[in-house]
């Protein structure tokens, strides 16, 4: 029997599928929003976008990039550093050792979004300087009253 075990994975899919119910549901209750014109895509250009489809051109209105870190470290925003950065370029030749640059998400030019499965107590602007953050990624805001 494999050991392996596909609990978290589950899980974070779980999650991701969850993040763009809300997002498609809210995104329908703003005004100007036609079915015919809108949609949600997942697992394409990034974990769940919302676009808009006009005269035969696609839009991303907004990104979303889902993480399900509950273990230790899932609170810190040094975590989600591959999110505000990037993913570590490795060298393709001999072993792996990191080139010093970042392979970038693929983004959007509106609003690119991290959900996440926990709260991040550290995420000040002072953290996000420090790690970089070129596409402006920001936390989704679920409710005025969480937000941080």
């Amino acid at each position: 029997m494999c050991k392996r075990n596909a609990t978290a994975s589950w899980s974070g899919f779980s999650h991701q599928g969850q993040v763009g119910l809300l997002i498609a549901i809210r995104k329908l209750k703003e005004k100007g929003i036609s079915l015919t014109n809108h949609f949600l895509e997942l697992e394409k250009k990034e974990d769940v976008a919302i676009c808009k489809r006009e005269n035969g051109n696609e839009q991303y209105l907004s990104v979303h990039q889902v993480k399900a870190y509950y273990s230790d470290g899932g609170h810190l925003i040094s975590s989600y550093k591959s999110v505000l950065k990037g993913r570590v370029e490795y060298q393709k030749d001999g072993d792996k050792l990191p080139t010093g640059n970042f392979i970038a998400g693929d983004w959007c030019n509106a609003d690119n979004f991290l959900h996440t499965v926990v709260m991040i107590c550290d995420w000040t602007d002072e953290k996000i300087a420090q790690i970089g953050n070129t596409h402006n990624v920001k936390r989704y805001e679920y409710s005025k009253k969480n937000k941080k």
